[in-house]
């Protein structure tokens, strides 16, 4: 398995991560409910199948089933050392209270007192939104208190397009980590002939 520095971190994840998407969300490549007892069970053994093959990063989400991800995940990581796995979640769009709540059941479903990595849930932002998340006592500032208060370790956000909020939360300097989009097909944040995209920007902020 390969490692690498995860963003602003400073921890050493495997660059293949599990996610927590299908295990969640019912029929979401194909006809498979979560909840039902032997796939949850496959779900759980799949985990620590990943994680005695040496992935530690696990990935979930508050919205991917209504905590439903979370759950699985907490059951399924439980018995291994908190110190030998990366575990983020996400919590939905949203304000300083409902981030805030978003998290206190996160860390319960995970069964946790504190998680690596929350990110900002979203796909895309528009000015307005983005000016709500970084302005005083928005969301971002919210995750903050909680990251000073030992409940989350780093926090980040995801984004699907390269826009001016992407821009901006780089900018910011508030972030630790981004989760975006790249793949063969979409390699916008990374063009190495001229040196420029987001994946620069991060590493290399104004």
């Amino acid at each position: 398995m390969e490692y690498t520095t995860f963003g602003k971190t400073g921890r050493k994840v495997s660059r293949l991560g599990y996610g927590g998407t299908v295990a969640g969300l019912k029929n979401y490549v194909h006809q498979f409910d979560p909840e039902e007892q032997k796939n949850k069970d496959q779900l759980i053994d799949a985990m620590q199948t990943a994680y005695g093959l040496g992935i530690n990063y696990f990935d979930t989400a508050a919205g991917y089933g209504d905590g439903i991800s979370e759950r699985i995940f907490g059951e399924a990581l439980a018995s291994i050392p908190e110190d030998k796995i990366f575990l983020a979640t996400k919590a939905d769009v949203g304000d300083a209270l409902s981030a805030r709540r978003s998290l206190e059941r996160s860390l319960k479903n995970l069964r946790r007192d504190s998680i690596d990595l929350i990110q900002i849930h979203g796909t895309v932002y528009s000015d307005e939104q983005c000016e709500k998340l970084l302005a005083p006592g928005g969301m971002t500032e919210a995750l903050e208190k909680a990251k000073a208060e030992g409940l989350v370790k780093h926090i980040g956000f995801t984004i699907e397009c390269q826009n001016t909020a992407l821009y901006r939360f780089i900018q910011s300097g508030r972030f630790d980590v981004m989760q975006i989009e790249y793949n063969l097909l979409f390699q916008h944040p990374y063009d190495p002939s001229w040196k420029s995209g987001s994946l620069y920007d991060a590493e290399c902020p104004a």
